[in-house]
């Protein structure tokens, strides 16, 4: 029976401590966590239209 090859080490990755993304997603927690929730809520509908394209309806309803 043969025996299994080794995987040589994975050397591991030195990333930096901050970089400019997370310095900018640490503004953009800190701003929303200062919004309203009906701020956070026409931020996320927004973000949806230019996700989706289209315009959404005011209020998202189950069908039910």
């Amino acid at each position: 029976m043969k025996t299994k090859s080794q995987k040589p080490a994975r050397k591991p990755v030195n990333y930096p401590a901050t970089t400019l993304g997370s310095r900018v997603a640490a503004r953009g927690r800190k701003k929303a966590n200062a919004m309203t929730e009906e701020q956070l809520e026409e931020y996320f509908r927004r973000g949806m239209v230019l996700i989706y394209g289209g315009q959404l309806p005011e209020k998202t309803v189950t069908g039910h």
